[in-house]
């Protein structure tokens, strides 16, 4: 099916040349991305195929690039689709010139053409943005003293193995969302490649982050910060209750002194909340959002999550 964007903003040609070009310029800038992404495409997902660029080129070489890619998310209930903003960059030769502001400009002249209310990206640089009309919204976690682990079996998933890639591929299609302020509905390919980036990035095993827990036909995506249990997103149909996702991250990370005294939610799911703290997201990369937020995710919207799987 044809969105409005793709009527204003055409797909990745099929030149070879021109992405590996884009590579080398995305390599300038983010050394883990282009790694990243063949790793994300050994696992079935092509970067290419989920995005809309802008390129400027001089020559035969990428100066800069600006991609759109479309979110999918459930607010406030309904579904809905909003553009986002990623991978913006510039060679480092060819800055100072106004190539980065040509391409943003190009980039949302065609979002604003396809009629869509706003326009999402995820940035630590928000001055820059900020004079392209984006404005901060900020994004929270939420904190819950851990509760007493309950017992649940667990095993850990590794996407290159190829069993275990369809089984985090089944959750993925079947999860549903676990808020109904703001959750994803991304099918699975914006997972993935998130995926991808942030064990390249960071040199974690993807094992050491996705734990399914058979009993409850759900995948857990967590990490271990001392005795603070981070869950970064759940795959599942419901979620579990809290003190067996406890127990199988006990049995799998191993806190220190055998436990785990708090649990840092950094994705919404309402069942948990009830009593919970809230806090500041500590990511350096903050939402920021143009045009007219629909929802929860206008400026005077509720405190509000996002996987950092489900960004770009």
């Amino acid at each position: 099916m044809t969105t409005p964007l793709a009527r204003h903003l055409p797909p990745w040609p099929a030149d070879t040349a021109l992405r590996a070009g884009t590579l080398d310029l995305y390599g300038s800038a983010w050394a883990a991305l282009p790694p990243a992404i063949r790793r994300a495409a050994a696992w079935g997902v092509d970067w290419f195929a989920t995005s809309h660029p802008v390129l400027l080129r001089e020559g035969n070489r990428v100066v800069a690039h600006v991609g759109v890619t479309l979110l999918r998310l459930h607010l406030e209930g309904a579904c809905t689709d909003l553009p986002a903003l990623h991978a913006v960059c510039v060679a480092p030769d060819a800055r100072g010139r106004g190539v980065g502001r040509s391409a943003l400009e190009t980039a949302l002249a065609a979002v604003d053409a396809a009629g869509y209310p706003a326009t999402l990206l995820w940035s630590e640089k928000t001055a820059l943005y900020e004079r392209f009309g984006f404005a901060t919204r900020r994004e929270s976690a939420w904190v819950v003293p851990a509760p007493a682990p309950a017992p649940a079996a667990v095993e850990r998933l590794d996407p290159d193995h190829a069993p275990d890639l369809e089984r985090l591929r089944a959750a993925l299609r079947s999860r549903r969302p676990l808020s109904q302020v703001l959750a994803t509905a991304d099918a699975g390919a914006l997972f993935l490649l998130n995926l991808a980036i942030h064990c390249t990035a960071r040199r974690v095993a993807p094992p050491d982050l996705l734990l399914w827990l058979p009993e409850h036909d759900c995948v857990l995506v967590a990490e271990a910060h001392a005795t603070t249990l981070r869950i970064l997103d759940l795959l599942a149909t419901e979620p579990p209750p809290l003190e067996a996702l406890v127990g199988a991250a006990t049995r799998a990370l191993a806190p220190p002194g055998g436990r785990f005294d708090r649990v840092h939610l950094g994705v919404l799911v309402d069942d948990w909340l009830d009593g919970a703290r809230v806090e500041a997201c500590s990511s350096d990369d903050l939402l920021m959002v143009r045009g007219t937020a629909p929802g929860a995710l206008a400026a005077s919207g509720p405190p509000l999550a996002l996987s950092p799987f489900a960004k770009t």
